[in-house]
């Protein structure tokens, strides 16, 4: 396939939609095109045509987010349909597509995990709740910064966590923007961070054997782990939707490279499981995120008005502004939960006459009583 990136506006994407008679479905990354100007269709050949169907109508789609070891953050997003992929970029003069196959996408992320050579593979395989592997990476982040600090000042002192220190670290990484930290970049990629309980969590990392069973004094396994995880080169973090049984689907995992290894971290609803892996299984592991399931329902037409004069809520995404489909579950662009329509209000009468009230009234428009 042809390797060169396309660049068309959204009116031009919208004219070949219309004149291929391909229509968006719900996994379509792009926004709806009510407001694309009319224009001609350009010609594409046979192979930009594909990347074309594969954007509009896919079977899967990814976001993908990379922490690089400089701290950069590199943002990705990938639609799929069978042996066809498009990278989707954003530019001045339109919205940029680079056919890439989910072989491409997941060598070239690879490639950033396997700087400093082939990790090494842990006898570690850990089964945790999202707030005891969240209060993990909060542990590492309190002990990195406490390095930190002895190197500023020249000092060498031993890092004392609390259970109220640690429950600090954590309301402040909760209203952290930066991504640089283990917790904050975990936070930023979840769907919906939990409400951490430092005690439960603490006791549940003791029974893991990461921490003494009281206190927080980390066990020598935990202290090795803590260790590794403090020096992370890059991080890389794969949320891939499709749809599956007519519903929409949701499969994360993020890969954190230190040092010595590369983790795996596999989050389920309310649980993360954590392996070190290979080069050659990661990569195993992300093209498998990368699944094509059912065909997804093609997007709906926007309602006409019922003959009763209701209107449809148009609901939009919390974090990215998307327009939804209704009963669509998740957003189709960043995988953030739908906000729940309102409900509407209960009609109120006036406890006098009976009537119903009109909202905003103060007084009852037929007895003229005021309204309780």
């Amino acid at each position: 396939m042809n390797l060169e990136t396309i660049t068309l506006t959204d009116a031009q994407i919208q004219a070949l939609a219309i004149n291929s008679h391909i229509k968006p479905n719900l996994l379509c990354l792009l926004p709806d095109f009510d407001k694309a100007e009319s224009v001609s269709p350009p010609l594409l050949d046979a192979a930009p045509q594909a990347v074309l169907n594969a954007l509009l109508r896919p079977l899967n789609t990814a976001d993908m987010a990379v922490l690089l070891g400089n701290d950069g953050l590199m943002r990705l997003q990938l639609s799929l349909r069978g042996e066809t992929g498009v990278l989707l970029g954003q530019a001045d003069d339109g919205n940029q597509l680079l056919p890439a196959s989910e072989g491409d996408v997941a060598t070239m992320v690879m490639a950033y995990l396997a700087q400093g050579g082939e990790p090494l593979k842990r006898a570690v395989a850990l089964n945790l709740s999202q707030q005891a592997f969240l209060l993990l990476l909060a542990a590492a982040d309190a002990y990195k910064t406490s390095y930190l600090e002895d190197v500023l000042k020249h000092t060498v002192s031993a890092a004392n966590l609390t259970a109220k220190s640690l429950a600090r670290a954590v309301a402040e990484a909760y209203e952290s923007t930066d991504l640089r930290w283990l917790l904050p970049f975990a936070l930023f990629r979840l769907e919906a961070a939990p409400k951490l309980d430092v005690t439960s969590a603490l006791a549940e990392l003791a029974e893991v054997g990461l921490i003494e069973a009281e206190g927080v004094v980390l066990t020598e396994e935990g202290a090795l782990f803590i260790d590794d995880l403090m020096y992370r080169k890059a991080i890389a973090d794969v949320t891939s939707l499709y749809v599956q049984d007519a519903a929409l689907a949701r499969s994360q995992v993020m890969f954190i490279r230190t040092e010595q290894t590369l983790w795996a971290v596999q989050f389920g609803d309310n649980d993360a499981a954590i392996r070190s892996l290979s080069i050659d299984e990661a990569c195993e592991l992300m093209v498998s995120l990368l699944i094509q399931k059912d065909e997804p329902t093609v997007r709906s037409a926007p309602q006409a008005e019922s003959p009763a004069g209701a209107k449809t809520e148009v609901i939009n995404c919390s974090k990215c502004g998307q327009r939804l489909a209704p009963g669509t579950k998740f957003c189709i662009h960043c995988g953030t939960p739908a906000p729940q329509p309102s409900s509407p209000k209960a009609a109120v009468f006036c406890k006098y006459c009976g009537a119903k009230l009109v909202p905003g009234k103060h007084f009852c428009t037929k007895c003229g009583k005021p309204c309780e």
